[in-house]
C-alpha cells in the first residue's frame, strides 16, 4: 500500500508539473495565467520545475513579467531545497 500510494503521489505531481509547464510555455495564455503557472512551479519545487523555470528565464521571447515570475519562483525552489 505504501509503495502504491507513493507512486500515485509521484504520478499526480508529474501531472501537475506537466500542466504548469504547458501553461507557462503557452504564449497564447494571458500573461497573468503564465505568471501564476510560474508561481505554481515554484511551489512544486521539483527538479523538473527548476529546469522549466530556467528555460523560461532564458527565453528572450517571453514577456518580462513572466521571466521575473520565473526568477522569483526559482528562488523559492532553491530556498526550499536548502532547508
Amino acid at each position: 500500500h505504501v509503495r502504491s500510494r507513493r507512486q500515485r503521489q509521484m504520478c499526480i505531481r508529474d501531472s501537475i508539473w506537466k500542466e504548469l509547464r504547458d501553461t507557462l510555455n503557452d504564449s497564447k495564455m494571458p500573461m497573468a495565467v503564465r505568471v501564476a503557472a510560474a508561481d505554481g512551479l515554484g511551489e512544486l519545487g521539483s527538479s523538473h520545475s527548476q529546469e522549466t523555470l530556467l528555460a523560461t528565464l532564458r527565453d528572450e521571447t517571453a514577456e518580462l513579467e513572466v521571466r521575473v515570475a520565473a526568477v522569483r519562483a526559482l528562488s523559492r525552489t532553491v530556498r526550499s531545497a536548502t532547508r
